[in-house]
């Protein structure tokens, strides 16, 4: 996936009026991104899709219920 910096890099060439050819040149992509961010419309940070599933297990779960009982009792804990 590209960077924000490498899409508005990519938009101003193409502003300036160069072809997408040129311009995916230019930013170092091929065509085929330069098309699909142009498709798009939007930027890649925009695109992503936040991650709804663990990439880990939880290394306090053990722990979680004695942590939770110290918490309610000081806060300040």
């Amino acid at each position: 996936m590209k960077k924000d910096g490498e899409i508005k890099f990519l938009r101003e060439e193409r502003r300036k009026g160069a072809s997408r050819k040129l311009a995916a040149t230019r930013t170092g992509m091929g065509e085929r991104t330069v098309r699909k961010y142009e498709r798009a419309g939007t930027l890649p940070n925009q695109v992503k899709k936040p991650r709804t599933h663990r990439t880990r297990e939880n290394p306090f779960s053990p722990d979680g219920p004695w942590v939770e009982e110290h918490l309610k009792r000081d806060p300040a804990f």
